[in-house]
């Protein structure tokens, strides 16, 4: 038990300091876990709270930090994002409920789009994605949404993620460590 938390503690150190040692996976282990280990932490470049226009394509609602602590590259199959928020209006669509203000959902790294545009069933949606991080580095993924030309004006919106599945190199799926969901800040809707 002493082994894992010092284990735990290593990698909690080299994720706040930005680094990582070659040997951090075998730390203090006669057997090293072969198991990924990944983070998920709100990204110091994600925005602040801010107003929008209706009609406004490609809002950046949360940029998130997805880092590979582990020695080898990992891959993210699946990206679920939720929405929260005062004002919940919703449009039935085929059957299915959807929310009224965010159009279109889509996953970026830098000004790749990395995932097909999505609308939000409520209250989530999920992408499937293929991206590859390499060992001791990290991905920086945005979320960014499409208001809806005739959406309610005064309603507060915001866009986390709630659930990554990541698998490492040889096929071991992992669990994330940090709290899900991880939001960002509210975006209002205001009348141009």
């Amino acid at each position: 038990m002493k082994r894992l938390r010092l284990f735990v503690l290593l990698a909690i150190v080299a994720m706040v300091a930005g680094i990582a040692p070659a040997n951090i996976a075998s730390a203090g282990a006669e057997n090293p876990v072969a198991r990924p280990i990944i983070s998920i932490s709100l990204d110091p470049a994600s925005p602040m709270s801010t107003s929008v226009f209706q009609g406004t394509p490609d809002v950046t609602f949360t940029v998130v930090r997805i880092t590979n602590l582990g020695k080898k590259p990992v891959t993210i199959n699946q990206v679920t994002v939720v929405r929260e928020g005062i004002s919940f209006a919703t449009v039935r669509t085929d059957g299915i409920w959807h929310d009224r203000n965010v159009t279109e959902v889509e996953l970026f790294v830098g000004s790749t789009l990395v995932s097909t545009p999505r609308r939000l069933i409520l209250p989530e949606v999920t992408f499937p994605t293929n991206l590859v991080v390499p060992a001791y580095w990290h991905c920086i993924l945005t979320i960014k949404g499409s208001i809806a030309p005739d959406a309610l004006v005064g309603s507060q919106i915001a866009l986390g993620v709630s659930n990554v599945v990541v698998y490492g190199s040889d096929s071991v799926r992992t669990t994330v460590q940090g709290y899900l969901p991880v939001w960002g800040n509210l975006v209002s809707i205001v009348r141009e």
